[in-house]
């Protein structure tokens, strides 16, 4: 017991040295709020693109739900909550690197539309994912104004969806030809189809696009960086979320798979990829979906196009918690999701936006920061899941 609680002060002293290594944090300024003609200018500021506004309240079940715990259905309820103004942080002479981080006078700018509490928590245990900037790191010049939206596992299909892409939405927006003319920042290593997303939704030419090598410690400066907020705050996202999902996506999407014959009952299945997470009784939980009437569905075979529309008829997905359950951003209002496990408040966020229904089941187990530990769903509490979805939410789709 001495030695297990002498290893654990170790590791804690050891992070909290690893932590002091780096510079100090400050505030990005939210002023002067600029016009836009002074945003246009590049002079730095915040862009004010939506004002603060109020999240959406997840729907109420018709019914009690018995077979789940207190916590349980505490998880699927999200309430409302103020969401600060959406817009541009503009600055000069920023330096960027790494997965979204600025330095600027030597230390590190954040906010929490663009560093996220959960993120500051994350680099407080892995210190070591923040590079440094000194004298000898490597950096690119820029001639023109930089747009800097990268952010954390970027090459997450899940990420990409909820993090990164949708914070070039407004300026596309409202100011396209603005956006044409800007370089955009991407790692060297940015997965093919997100390339392709980010080209075909936002008209972006490929000279805009400036690579640099993240994980070479390559740092980009520019005489003016402009960084677009998140559309949401600790899992909480602003109302104008949906209008980027439900519309736009809906669209600009071209040759997609229509999906006529689409299933309405969905069982994403991870059968297919390297398991970070393992459950024990996956071929028992695919086997119980297949009796009630659900299609087995291996969203990282299709394409990102016809993953979006394939969601879009949708009315009962379940899945584990993890990226493929993300394409819940792409299904219509009504629709159920019922959620193997929960990592954090993402899914049930989502299900307020859309207005869709939330159901969580927590596997006996399953430990969130240690995804190693083998897990199991129990499977009579599964089915009373899957029935009562099926037969009271599913009637007010």
């Amino acid at each position: 017991m001495v030695h297990k609680l002498y290893r654990h002060f170790q590791r804690r002293y050891q992070r909290w040295r690893r932590y002091r290594r780096l510079p100090g944090w400050v505030a990005l300024p939210r002023a002067p709020n600029l016009s836009k003609e002074a945003f246009l200018e590049g002079l730095p500021g915040f862009f004010e693109l939506r004002p603060a506004a109020w999240s959406h309240s997840s729907l109420p079940w018709p019914v009690a739900l018995p077979f789940l715990s207190r916590s349980e259905r505490a998880w699927r309820t999200v309430k409302s909550r103020r969401i600060p103004a959406l817009g541009c942080f503009v600055r000069s002479n920023a330096i960027c690197g790494g997965e979204g981080y600025v330095y600027e006078s030597d230390q590190l700018g954040w906010d929490p539309l663009t560093v996220p509490w959960e993120w500051r928590q994350r680099i407080r245990e892995v210190p070591e994912e923040v590079p440094l900037l000194n004298n000898s790191s490597p950096i690119k010049r820029v001639d023109r104004t930089l747009l800097w939206f990268i952010s954390r596992d970027y090459n997450s299909y899940g990420h990409w969806w909820l993090d990164l892409i949708p914070r070039l939405y407004l300026l596309h927006r409202d100011h396209s030809a603005w956006l044409r003319k800007c370089a955009v920042a991407i790692p060297d290593d940015l997965a093919d189809w997100a390339r392709e997303s980010l080209v075909e939704l936002f008209g972006l030419a490929a000279g805009q696009l400036i690579e640099f090598s993240l994980k070479g410690g390559e740092f980009l400066s520019a005489p003016t960086v402009v960084m677009p907020t998140m559309i949401h705050q600790d899992h909480h996202f602003h109302p104008m979320a949906a209008e980027f999902y439900t519309n736009f996506l809906s669209t600009v999407i071209t040759g997609a798979v229509t999906h006529t014959s689409a299933p309405q009952f969905m069982f994403l299945t991870r059968g297919n990829l390297p398991r970070a997470r393992s459950l024990k009784n996956n071929d028992a939980v695919e086997q119980l979906f297949h009796a009630e009437g659900f299609t087995l569905i291996s969203p990282e075979l299709l394409g990102w196009r016809d993953q979006i529309a394939l969601f879009r008829n949708a009315k009962i997905v379940a899945g584990e918690h993890g990226s493929a359950m993300k394409n819940m951003l792409f299904a219509p209002a009504g629709s159920v999701q019922l959620i193997i496990n929960r990592l954090n408040p993402n899914q049930a966020s989502i299900a307020a936006m859309k207005q869709q229904f939330c159901l969580i089941l927590k596997a006996e187990g399953f430990h969130p920061k240690n995804y190693h530990v083998p897990y199991r769903v129990d499977l009579v509490r599964l089915q009373q899941a899957i029935k009562q979805t099926k037969s009271e939410a599913l009637s007010l789709t």
